[in-house]
């Protein structure tokens, strides 16, 4: 639920910005909206703000080059921002053989945390 309307708070301030002319109001507003979405789906107030402060940042530097496409940039600086924050930079842990590996499997009731512990015994 929570994912669902996340997606489409960003999806509608992306999607709004093909019917406004591209100014720095624009990004603001559509700006504002992604950190009202994130901060509805529980992302630290920290992370939003280093989110939209990115965000600034790359679509002003890119104001400076004549003949882009300022939809796709912001766009692409979006896409890119909240991939950094899904993206920890670290490498997955891996279960070695012969040492003990302990994995903790969260869910709520009925989401499957049985049946995927028998399927990765």
């Amino acid at each position: 639920m929570v994912l669902t309307e996340l997606g489409k708070k960003i999806s509608d301030a992306l999607h709004k910005l093909n019917k406004k002319v591209i100014a720095n109001e624009a990004v603001e507003e559509c700006t504002k909206e992604i950190c009202r979405g994130l901060i509805a789906a529980d992302v630290r107030v920290e992370d939003v703000l280093e989110i939209r402060k990115n965000i600034k940042a790359r679509v002003s530097e890119a104001d400076e080059i004549p003949g882009i496409n300022k939809r796709k940039i912001i766009q692409q600086v979006v896409v890119s921002e909240l991939t950094k924050l899904l993206d920890p930079g670290i490498a997955p842990n891996k279960p070695e053989r012969g040492k003990v590996n302990v994995i903790l499997f969260v869910g709520l009731q009925g989401s499957g945390k049985t049946t995927s512990c028998v399927k990765y015994a």
